[in-house]
């Protein structure tokens, strides 16, 4: 699919795209209780997940998945497509379920490292074919206490919880640094509301022995795939208001964002789980290291042309292992449109778009496709393989077209 789009003034109401995140976290909670939960988003990782539990045993009837009383499933192939969050979490559940699985996925998965988790788990008593997908894995782990490297992925982490959850409880130590905490304190925060006993401190996450419910309620929306609207009718000119998020966290997050901005100036505030943002004032450049929540580098590059001065992302590193490499995409999108975007240890953004109408490659990459976006509603633009939003959020284009955007789709 090609998106073609005209420069646009974005301005109007809308329902935050519901978090992936959240939705695949609580997908997976079927493997422990039953789920029942609305508005699940249509979007291919989502579908993953979904796929994955169903094939581990678990009985799905619309809204729903069951698990109660059910044996789950010890042999099985199973494909990821390129959802690095569903393989990253399930490796770790697979390896306490115990039996015979082969794992592989779509070419960008592939490129995907997995390599210190599979040690982790390599460790714990599991075989691997392979350090890297597609492999075989078999065995059982029963080891209640497991040393995980945090620089890696947080994913990987999460899957441990649930995992350990699974089999009575246990310690994870994590060798720091921690990339991406806040994904952790989002896996932990949602199975203590569901009645884990889990503590995470320091490096240490520490799981006792629970008494776990079923859930039923909502998927919560997405902060940065709100992000780009937000984005949208700053660098155009407009105002969104941006309902159905979930309340903010104390922790450093993806949530973060909303403050990022206001206090760099960008008119940006959030009220009763609506953000509203606009271009009423001018903000200026940021200086913010993205380590703990590195898709945050994508929505940034998205408002910094528009902001007065430069900007620098550090804590970049692992941007080169996203669905695309994203140091590059972000800055290769940037330069397209004549944007100053270059990279020395940190990502620096300067200067406004001076080209108008390129023709853009997002490379597969949903959020590099929605930076691109936001870019040709400014100044025009191209997009080629922009069916890739679907990863995340399908409505993207429709919702643009909804609050002002000059977006046509051609096949």
């Amino acid at each position: 699919m090609i998106a073609v789009i005209k420069k646009s003034r974005i301005s109007g109401n809308l329902k935050a795209p519901a978090s992936k995140s959240h939705a695949i976290r609580l997908v997976l909670y079927s493997l422990i209780g039953n789920v029942s939960v609305h508005g699940l988003p249509d979007s291919s990782d989502v579908k993953v997940a979904a796929e994955l539990v169903q094939k581990l045993g678990i009985v799905r009837r619309g809204e729903s998945f069951i698990r109660k009383g059910r044996e789950l499933n010890h042999k099985s192939d199973l494909y990821f497509g390129g959802s690095g969050t569903a393989l990253r979490m399930a490796l770790p559940i697979l390896g306490y379920i115990g039996g015979e699985f082969a794992i592989d996925g779509d070419e960008s998965l592939r490129a995907r490292p997995v390599a210190e988790e599979i040690r982790a788990l390599s460790s714990a008593g599991i075989k691997f074919s392979s350090d890297s997908i597609p492999l075989r894995m078999s065995g059982r782990a029963t080891m209640d206490h497991v040393t995980i490297a945090g620089s890696e992925s947080s994913q990987s982490i999460s899957g441990l919880i649930y995992a350990l959850l699974m089999n009575g409880g246990g310690r994870i130590d994590i060798m720091p640094p921690i990339v991406s905490r806040h994904y952790i304190d989002l896996t932990c925060s949602i199975l203590a509301s569901l009645g884990a006993d889990i503590s995470f401190s320091g490096n240490v996450i520490r799981i006792g022995s629970s008494n776990m419910g079923a859930y039923s309620g909502n998927v919560p929306g997405d902060y940065l795939l709100s992000s780009f609207y937000a984005a949208a009718a700053y660098a155009t000119g407009g105002h969104v208001s941006i309902s159905g998020l979930p309340e903010q966290e104390k922790w450093w997050g993806d949530h973060s964002l909303v403050r990022v901005l206001e206090d760099c100036g960008v008119e940006s505030s959030f009220t009763l789980g609506t953000w509203k943002a606009g271009s009423s004032r001018q903000g200026r450049g940021i200086n913010l290291d993205i380590s703990q929540s590195p898709d945050m580098a994508v929505s940034l590059a998205a408002f910094a042309p528009f902001l007065q001065g430069k900007t620098a992302i550090s804590g970049i590193a692992g941007l080169k292992f996203k669905e695309s490499n994203r140091i590059r995409t972000i800055t290769e999108t940037l330069s397209a449109f004549g944007v100053n975007a270059s990279v020395n240890g940190s990502m620096t953004i300067d200067g406004q778009p001076s080209i108008e109408n390129p023709v853009l490659d997002s490379g597969g990459d949903h959020r590099i496709a929605m930076l691109a976006a936001v870019l040709s509603l400014h100044s025009g633009g191209k997009i080629m393989d922009a069916e890739c939003v679907s990863k995340s959020n399908p409505e993207f284009f429709r919702d643009l077209i909804k609050i002002g955007g000059d977006v046509k789709l051609m096949q």
